[in-house]
């Protein structure tokens, strides 16, 4: 005995929806993959070619054995996972407090934590990077 079930047309909607959405988020990352695998002087050739004629792993070796790639990465990891373990160790117990205790001010602390939400962090980062071009950490322009 066959089934003879019909997919509804809202199912097919909805999965062409998505992978339409997945090539569009994945695409950039597919671009630059097969970019690091051309040779160099096939970077500039026009008309575009999308996937390498000849495939190098030519970019990777000097990534590697020119720069000190994997010291800034060992760095990278080292600063995230430091942050990581110390919000951890902060916002555990904040969290329980905040959760399971009641006391005076806590819908004050709640409506702050809830609004601090409101902006994007980059806007409270602005006044740092104008300090750091000042006392010359950066080389930004503010003359502007």
């Amino acid at each position: 005995m066959t089934s003879n079930k019909r997919i509804p047309w809202s199912r097919i909607a909805l999965w062409t929806l998505l992978a339409v959405w997945l090539a569009f988020a994945l695409g950039p990352y597919v671009w630059m993959l097969l970019t690091s695998l051309k040779d160099r002087a096939e970077l500039f050739t026009m008309p575009v070619r999308y996937l390498p004629q000849k495939w190098t792993l030519e970019s990777y070796k000097a990534l590697l054995g020119q720069t000190d790639f994997l010291r800034f990465m060992r760095n990278s990891l080292v600063v995230a996972g430091s942050t990581m373990i110390t919000t951890l160790l902060l916002a555990i117990p904040a969290g329980v407090t905040l959760s399971r205790h009641e006391y005076r001010g806590k819908p004050v602390i709640l409506s702050l934590l809830i609004s601090s939400h409101f902006s994007r962090p980059s806007s409270s980062c602005s006044g740092c990077i104008r300090s750091c071009g000042k006392w010359g950490f950066c080389k930004i322009s503010w003359d502007s």
